[in-house]
């Protein structure tokens, strides 16, 4: 044998790739072999060189299976709100985590994390405030992939609620973060990547069903003022998905909506305040602040 392997396997394996088997010499031993005097190759010619078979190995599945086999994966525990993406036929496309407070992946500034697997398992959290620990991958044009290991829902930092009890079966608890809390748009002359939101819930406690009737699918009304104003200088409306105009709150569920606060709504440093309620409710309402830093 040669190298542990019988001679007729490795000229099985030669005829299989080649319809012809040279041999360096002017007599083959094998009749199947046909005999040539000079061999050689141009180096300048080689489209890619490597070192080791193994750095060779390793650039071919990188390339055909678009990972980093050189980079093990960053193992990151992150606060963020989780939003199932749907298609246009209204199916979950795909599970993204909405980071207010971005996290640095080397040395980018990420918001956003792609998570693995499929969207439509994630739907209990959806547009739910969320922890998660798992491995952030590599980027691709649609984000960062994350396989999350643990997700678990959590308090919003500085949440500010109020109970609301309009009848003796009707218990509410009203409330509203804005994160992050504290923030600058730019960090020495650059852009920070902080995308505050600010989160509104209504959590039924009482014993029958909240339900609600609007004009148009506009259910949460939001406005902002600077700490020297004496009107809000913001207002935006914050529309349900579907287009419906009735919204029932079922005992012991969460209503959740995130309203993402762009800078013109706190255009500079100082103190805001953000006021969020139900259109037309103004019982259900709350206010809670953030402070822009720069």
């Amino acid at each position: 044998g040669m190298d542990n392997h019988m001679g007729w396997e490795w000229t099985d394996g030669f005829t299989s790739v080649a319809r012809t088997v040279l041999q360096p010499t002017l007599v083959p031993i094998r009749a199947e072999a046909r005999g040539f005097l000079f061999h050689g190759f141009d180096p300048a010619a080689i489209d890619r060189h490597y070192d080791t078979a193994e750095r060779e190995f390793r650039a071919i599945c990188e390339e055909k299976f678009s990972v980093n086999l050189g980079r093990s994966p960053t193992t990151i525990t992150v606060r963020g709100i989780l939003q199932i993406q749907l298609d246009s036929a209204g199916r979950p496309a795909r599970a993204v985590l909405v980071l207010p407070d971005p996290v640095t992946l080397v040395g980018h500034s990420v918001n956003a994390l792609l998570l693995s697997g499929d969207p439509a398992g994630w739907r209990r959290y959806d547009s739910h405030y969320v922890e998660a620990t798992g491995a952030a991958g590599a980027a691709t044009p649609g984000g960062v992939e994350f396989q999350p290991a643990r997700v678990r829902e959590v308090e919003p930092e500085g949440a500010v609620g109020r109970m609301v009890s309009l009848s003796f079966s009707q218990r509410a608890l009203v409330s509203l973060s804005v994160l992050p809390r504290r923030f600058a748009w730019q960090v020495q002359g650059r852009p920070s990547g902080a995308t505050p939101v600010a989160l509104f819930r209504i959590g039924n406690h009482g014993e029958t069903e909240l339900d609600f009737e609007f004009a148009s699918n506009e259910f949460v009304c939001v406005s902002v003022r600077a700490e020297e104003e004496s009107e809000p200088h913001w207002r935006y409306q914050w529309r349900y998905p579907r287009p419906d105009s009735r919204l029932s709150v079922r005992v012991g569920t969460v209503f959740w909506a995130m309203i993402p606060l762009p800078r013109e709504a706190l255009p500079g440093p100082g103190r805001y305040t953000v006021r969020a309620s139900l259109c037309g409710v103004p019982d259900y309402q709350t206010e809670a602040t953030v402070e822009v830093t720069g």
